[in-house]
């Protein structure tokens, strides 16, 4: 049963069941109705899983806040997440976006990210209350005075993830979803962080601080370690440099290499069983079922499907030379050895086999293929292609690490051909047509009539041909072939049998001859590790000049999302930059403020070569540009608080300062919450609340190690030097260039002031409010 594209697979799952549990007792005693390869049981899993981190990550983020900011503000700000959830989902529903693993992490993702503006807001009007306004004034002052950094920040992270949605090819129809819910579930937490929370903080509001405190939140160690990046800023910087360079090069040096996509534990893996040779029907099925016998020992696998067929007509990802599947369903992933484990076990036991080959293949998880090497050989001449084919296996051989591999060559054999000589059969009064009917009676045969039966809508060919005993090549020989005169002829008269050397299939790419070798990697080895070992034996030693070889597979997608992901990458910063600059109105702010992209970069490198991992193109890459709109938004916060202590009179130096001990509370509560929210999935931890349990080495979670990884290393990285390095550029801004956001309102700024309501009518301060108490 298969569903149609776009079709919830469990509804259809469950309707199929429904029909055949209502007629299977009509089928009769003697058959038992199975049910294999259920993928909505999977899928069921994957969303209960990922649906159990959400709410882990809402629950963590939630406890976060509670211990900063107490009840009341904590109640404040765990209402946006519900509510922002609830505004994108809707969004998504209209969208006709259903839940999926994508949506699910998405929301895993935003949940620390779209507490921030309301996490912002709310820690101002705490500070606000603490120095003696009521609720309702100092949440509507943190309306007005946070709405500009809130509303840049939200800007900068969406500007991020709007590439992302032309993202092309299969990963790109896999990942859409990503950007699609990031970027409603994150509008939706700018209307909860200006409009609803400030309204209903007004009520319920209630500040945790004595009063009069204003930055007793920064520790003494901060204060000792700002200053002295305050006072010494190039020396500052010069060290934040040189952590970041070391990190590079000692994961270069590490050689983790570059993988495509993650490595996700598989639930099902497929034996294909080669054979050459005029293998019978029968001698074909004896194969498969030994090979079916070996494995059946094997613990930890739950069904076997096996069957057996003709070379060639496996399908298209069947080499040419297979005669038989056989489809194995493991068990529960917490109830058995790994899948890497059990294949290695049946390769063992089928290895001793006579008569056959076998590859074993595991299931293609996410938007790659089953098998990773793919090289293709083109030219014009096909003997000297399947030459250069044959000369990539062995050098394939001669490097290591490539298993189970097969290839498109013809396979050995011989086929018979009849040569006809024309002048002979037409003296003789043969016609081709006439011996064309009598060697179908011998193959085919030939079709005299069609028949439909009643429980049938096609028609069925009725045929006629020898018997079975009488259908070989001696038989043939001995053909007699009808002439005009009714007279019968021997074959032999005109035509004799001769054997040739069987050809195989021609294929063909954009108009070009090719065959095509696929292959897989042995267990512990990258795939592009074993393509730049391969390339490099062929520089060694090249082919003939008149083929050429192509790389395809995992190399090819690397390539190709390598492209897309670097224009993403700088189109996002292009973005970024513009809304910036009409945030401060400053190129050199700008700077400081994507500062931020570079440390966290640092940030990535550091947790994956801490924790020996390659790095992802897919995952990583996507985990770098995420990071992009993420950690900017402390910066934002923190130099638009620079920016009214230096309107108000203060020194470079003194406002930096001021600004790094006023802002260090809601920069570290609003990392950490995107960070703790993420550490599940970091740590490959599945937790059921309802089931009181906790699962290490989910499938579900495998998919988001490496992005979850990517995210938390580099904004924990980045937020630590961000709150050193940040004040330390924004002094040596201040020694060495005019400021003019410092004395000018930003564009951004003028803009929106002329908009009524929420947005402040005036650019002058309210008399009695302090620029970032």
């Amino acid at each position: 049963v298969r569903k149609r594209v776009g079709a919830n697979i469990i509804k259809v799952v469950e309707l199929a069941r429904a029909v055949i549990d209502e007629e299977a007792p009509k089928i009769g005693e003697g058959v038992k109705v199975s049910y294999l390869f259920d993928d909505s049981k999977d899928v069921r899993n994957l969303l209960s899983d990922l649906g159990n981190n959400v709410a882990a990550a809402v629950i963590i983020v939630m406890v976060v806040v509670l211990a900063a900011l107490g009840l009341r503000n904590a109640t404040l700000v765990g209402l946006a997440i519900p509510g922002s959830f609830f505004i994108g989902i809707s969004i998504l529903n209209l969208m006709g976006v259903t839940m999926n693993i994508v949506v699910l992490f998405s929301l895993i993702l935003v949940a620390g990210m779209l507490v921030d503006g309301v996490i912002v807001t709310t820690e101002y009007a705490d500070r606000r209350i603490a120095m003696g306004s009521s609720r309702r004034e100092a949440y509507r002052l943190g309306a007005q005075r946070m709405s500009w950094p809130i509303i840049s920040s939200t800007i900068t992270t969406l500007m991020v993830f709007l590439p992302l949605l032309v993202w092309p090819g299969i990963v790109g129809q896999f990942m859409k979803y990503l950007p699609i819910t990031v970027i409603s579930v994150l509008s939706a937490s700018l209307f909860m962080a200006l409009i609803f929370i400030p309204v209903l903080g007004g009520f319920i509001g209630k500040s945790r601080m004595p009063k009069g405190m204003v930055s007793a939140s920064a520790p003494r160690s901060y204060r000792w370690v700002l200053k002295q990046a305050i006072r010494f800023p190039i020396i500052t910087m010069m060290t934040v440099i040189g952590i970041i360079v070391a990190s590079f090069i000692g994961y270069g040096s590490a050689g983790l290499g570059v993988a495509f996509f993650p490595d996700i534990e598989p639930d099902q893996a497929q034996v294909q069983v080669l054979a050459r040779g005029d293998l019978s029907a029968k001698e074909r099925d004896a194969l498969v079922v030994s090979a079916e016998a070996a494995i059946l020992p094997v613990e930890g696998v739950a069904d076997f499907y096996a069957r057996s067929f003709r070379p060639g007509s496996g399908g298209n990802q069947s080499p040419r030379d297979s005669v038989g599947t056989i489809r194995t369903v493991f068990t529960d992933w917490n109830e058995r050895d790994p899948a890497a484990t059990l294949m290695e076990r049946m390769r063992e036991l089928i290895g001793g086999l006579a008569g056959a080959d076998f590859s074993i293949t595991k299931q293609a998880q996410g938007p790659g293929g089953a098998l990773p090497i793919r090289v293709e050989v083109l030219g014009d001449d096909m003997d000297e292609i399947a030459a250069a084919t044959d000369a990539i296996v062995e050098r394939m051989s001669d490097v290591g690490g490539f298993v189970d591999v097969a290839d498109s060559r013809p396979l050995p054999g011989l086929e018979w051909t009849l040569v006809t000589d024309r002048e002979a059969a037409s003296r003789h009064g043969v016609s081709i047509s006439g011996l064309g009917t009598m060697i179908k009676l011998l193959t085919r045969g030939v079709r005299i009539s069609d028949f439909r039966p009643d429980d049938s809508e096609d028609e069925l060919d009725v045929v006629m041909r020898f018997m079975g005993d009488q259908r070989n090549l001696d038989r043939l020989r001995e053909l007699r072939v009808p002439a005009a005169d009714g007279s019968y002829v021997p074959l032999s008269v005109f035509a004799t049998l001769q054997p040739r050397e069987k050809g195989g299939d021609i294929e063909r790419k954009d108009g070009t001859r090719y065959m095509y070798i696929n292959s897989d990697v042995a267990e512990g080895m990258l795939p592009a590790e074993r393509f730049d070992k391969l390339k490099a034996s062929l520089a060694e030693t090249p082919l003939t000049q008149d083929v050429s070889v192509v790389f395809g597979g995992e190399d090819e997608d690397i390539a190709e999302t390598q492209s897309f992901l670097a224009s993403s990458f700088m189109l996002s910063l292009l973005l970024m930059v513009i809304v910036l600059m009409l945030q401060f109105n400053s190129l050199w702010q700008a700077f400081v403020t994507m500062s931020a992209i570079v440390l966290s970069t640092g940030g990535v490198v550091l947790g994956l070569w801490a924790a020996g991992q390659p790095f992802g193109i897919v995952m990583c890459g996507l985990g770098v540009i995420s990071l992009a709109g993420i950690v900017v938004n402390n910066n934002i916060v923190l130099i638009d608080t620079f920016n009214e202590y230096r309107r108000r009179g203060y020194t470079a130096r003194h406002a930096a300062f001021r600004a790094g001990l006023v802002r260090f509370r809601p920069v570290l509560l609003t990392a950490v919450t995107t960070i703790l929210g993420l550490l599940p999935m970091v740590f490959q931890l599945t937790i059921k609340i309802l089931d009181r349990e906790i699962l290490v080495g989910a499938p579900s979670s495998q998919w988001w190690t490496q992005l979850s990884s990517s995210i938390a290393g580099g904004l924990t990285f980045a937020t630590i030097l961000t709150l050193v390095a940040t004040p330390a550029m924004l002094v040596m801004g201040g020694r060495f260039m005019r400021d003019p956001a410092a004395t000018n309102p930003s564009f951004l700024r003028r803009l929106l002031a002329r908009l009524p309501g929420l947005i402040p009518t005036r650019l002058r301060r309210p008399r009695g409010v302090m620029p970032a108490e």
